[in-house]
């Protein structure tokens, strides 16, 4: 699958404090325990258009090269302030 074939906007989730912090209001929550609540989540999603904004966001930062990028920046920054580097 290409990056212009990602469909963004179908994100459903369980709301928590991590997965809102990185999606916002761009994903669609549920209650996991809730049928109602994934049936609305599913619905919603399905009948949305594409989300171009979550779909940069998704491709740009959270590919497998921009998290590596951001631990080494921590490992690195770990071992400055322990006098290693």
């Amino acid at each position: 699958m290409g990056k212009s074939d990602v469909r963004i906007g179908d994100i459903i989730l369980v709301k928590d404090p991590t997965t809102y912090e990185y999606l916002g209001d761009e994903a669609f929550y549920c209650n996991p325990k809730s049928i109602l609540s994934i049936r609305k989540a599913v619905l919603e999603a399905y009948n949305a258009p594409r989300n171009e904004k979550l779909k940069e966001r998704l491709l740009s930062g959270f590919t497998w090269d921009a998290i590596a990028q951001q631990i080494l920046s921590i490992y690195k920054e770990i071992l400055d302030s322990k006098g290693v580097i």
